[in-house]
């Protein structure tokens, strides 16, 4: 996004999530708002209300669940929505069910914060990652898609991690305004 339209940047994942699996990913700094999450229509989202099941990662170090583009509030959490840059975060699919998890720095398990009330109706239906970049600032590193069992699937613009080098995505790898004057994905 920019500074006077947001949601103007967006990109979506090829890998389809058609079973059990998660999305996992970190923030790479608190100075910018993204949206990111599993959506059963791509192409990219323009708006969080565009996700079927997001995260909001907002730049004061704080996040926030949407289904459907309803806002679910940080009280039905079962820990604090805060967040350090190096915690990760995934969105996993659970037979019919979305839980949401995070891993802060210096822990060695996933906590799952938030078991989503809205089932998915059709355990087969495709879910896609889908990102909506907010503000200028923002910045996703090590997006993970994992398909059960266990196996790893790379998307379009995303890796799996299996090169050892990082990946992410910032927020100007939709409008050719990255450093080098192209997207920067």
């Amino acid at each position: 996004g920019t500074a006077t339209v947001p949601y103007d940047a967006g990109i979506a994942g090829r890998t389809e999530m058609i079973g059990d699996g998660y999305l996992e990913f970190r923030s790479g700094n608190p100075n910018g708002s993204f949206v990111i999450g599993l959506n059963d229509e791509p192409p990219s989202a323009t708006s969080f209300t565009d996700l079927e099941f997001s995260l909001s990662i907002q730049a004061n170090s704080t996040y926030f669940v949407f289904e459907d583009g309803s806002f679910i509030p940080a009280a039905s959490y079962s820990i604090p929505n805060t967040y350090s840059p190096d915690d990760k975060f995934r969105i996993v699919r659970q037979g019919s069910t979305i839980h949401y998890q995070t891993l802060p720095v210096g822990k060695s398990s996933y906590v799952t914060f938030y078991t989503s009330t809205k089932n998915i109706i059709n355990e087969g239906k495709r879910l896609f990652v889908d990102v909506g970049m907010y503000t200028v600032g923002g910045i996703i590193t090590d997006i993970t898609v994992g398909i059960a069992p266990n196996t790893l699937w790379p998307g379009y613009g995303f890796t799996s991690g299996s090169t050892n080098q990082p990946s992410y995505i910032n927020s100007y790898f939709n409008n050719l305004n990255g450093p080098y004057g192209y997207p920067s994905w």
